[in-house]
């Protein structure tokens, strides 16, 4: 699944992320947690590119389902991704 599809499920399952608020990446590692704690078979494909761009020091527009990626990368998940590209 992507990144996208991820947040869509935990959205589903778990209610909509408030990305405005200052600590939702807690929130949004809970989610994942609990989501991979009920699911550990998926996988997320990520794109290193992707993710290289957005930590390449220029200004970006972040897309919620960027966040994904950056949290599952800190929080050292990686059982969790299939890296791509």
């Amino acid at each position: 699944m992507t990144d996208k599809e991820l947040l869509d499920k935990i959205n589903v399952l778990y209610g909509d992320i408030d990305f405005s608020r200052e600590d939702f990446e807690n929130e949004l590692h809970a989610k994942i947690t609990m989501f991979f704690l009920n699911n550990p078979d998926h996988k997320v494909v990520l794109s290193k590119g992707q993710y290289r761009r957005l930590h390449d020091g220029w200004p970006h527009t972040w897309s919620p389902w960027d966040w994904i990626a950056d949290v599952m990368v800190k929080k050292k998940m990686n059982r969790y991704i299939k890296w791509v590209d």
